[in-house]
């Protein structure tokens, strides 16, 4: 696995400065801190035959992810397959309740991660 953010990866398309490099070995790419890019993971993939972008959010706010993408499920570039190993998700409608699917919500954390301590977890909320 190789871990990028989306700079790292817009500058490497920008600049070329990885033209001739062998990514044949490459079996994932690993991405967190910033919000993704389609087209800069689409370019990334094609130098790695399309291998995939695993997303993962929440690492340093919480002490562990929330969302995350999977090896074992159809991914979709810059987006997000799962909640993370321990975490449970609901989706909030405009009227504050859990709702089964939406367009336009926000997602709320059911269950703490198992890597977050209850006493940071009870400091956060």
């Amino acid at each position: 696995m190789l871990g990028v953010i989306p700079s790292i990866v817009r500058t490497w398309k920008t600049t070329n400065c990885t033209s001739g490099f062998d990514w044949s070995t490459i079996r994932c790419f690993g991405s967190s801190g910033e919000a993704s890019s389609v087209d800069e993971y689409l370019w990334l993939m094609g130098r790695a035959r399309y291998k995939p972008v695993i997303e993962y959010c929440g690492g340093t706010e919480i002490g562990g992810g929330f969302v995350t993408g999977s090896l074992l499920q159809a991914q979709s570039l810059a987006a997000f397959s799962t909640a993370a190993i321990g975490c449970s998700l609901y989706i909030i409608g405009k009227d504050g309740f859990p709702i089964q699917q939406a367009a336009n919500s926000t997602a709320r954390l059911k269950q703490a991660p198992w890597s977050a301590t209850q006493r940071r977890w009870a400091a956060r909320t």
